[in-house]
């Protein structure tokens, strides 16, 4: 009795690190990834940014749904604009998987102009079939906004003004 008990706690144990070990294996596959892109970026062109100024880089977020009355988080995506001195990436990631676009960027009048450059992963979205036009990030002194007609038309809204909450 005390074998089969010894057994079955070996089992439990060794479950444990087969479980520990796959998730360590697709932790390390997402920062491999995550490397990958951040490679891809500064070797595709380092003139993407542009000279932003300082203020503007960093990781800005927010998360947006198409069915506005759905309750299901299935149905959020979390929207990231990556900002660093040789790249702009806006990154989506969604229930059903993740992609990323390359920017480019450009100040302009207290903010910044962002285009489409290229798809780092993931699909290129219909949108993109229709518009290029990444809008404008700007600061108001106390909230960042964007205004982005791709989102507008991915997410079927009206020319709204995107609340970005950046991350330190």
């Amino acid at each position: 009795m005390k074998q089969i008990k010894r057994q079955r706690m070996e089992i439990k144990k060794n479950n444990k690190i087969i479980l520990l070990l796959i998730v360590l294996f697709f932790y390390g596959c997402k920062e491999q990834k995550e490397n990958q892109i951040k490679k891809k970026d500064v070797s595709l062109n380092p003139k993407i940014a542009g000279n932003l100024a300082v203020k503007w880089l960093g990781k800005y977020h927010t998360t947006l749904t198409n069915d506005k009355k759905s309750t299901d988080s299935r149905d959020t995506d979390t929207v990231e604009l990556i900002i660093k001195k040789d790249s702009v990436v806006f990154h989506v990631d969604r229930y059903w998987g993740e992609y990323n676009y390359l920017l480019r960027a450009s100040e302009v009048e207290n903010g910044i102009k962002l285009t489409f450059d290229k798809v780092l992963d993931g699909d290129a979205a219909d949108v993109l079939q229709k518009t290029n036009d990444f809008g404008k990030l700007f600061f108001d002194g106390k909230n960042y906004y964007w205004q982005c007609p791709y989102l507008d038309m991915y997410y079927n809204n009206n020319n709204k003004k995107y609340v970005l909450n950046k991350m330190k």
